[in-house]
């Protein structure tokens, strides 16, 4: 009885829920400190290109790798 009361509540409580305005923002910034899977290789960024081009424009370039479970 309980367990169904707790569902009609979380029913009820659906529509409320969708319409907060409030955000919680759990992204992460990707870094040598980020999260992952234990035996994953950890996050790598190298620079292909960063400064003047032959034109005079300022021009910065990045390849970068991760793993596939990371985050929270």
């Amino acid at each position: 009885m309980k367990i169904l009361i707790q569902a009609w509540l979380l029913l009820l409580a659906a529509p409320l829920v969708a319409q907060a305005d409030d955000w919680v923002d759990l992204t992460h910034d990707l870094s040598a400190e980020a999260v992952f899977w234990p035996t994953a290789a950890p996050f790598r960024m190298t620079t292909d290109f960063e400064g003047i081009t032959e034109r005079g424009y300022y021009y910065s370039a990045y390849s970068f790798a991760t793993a596939e479970h990371g985050g929270t």
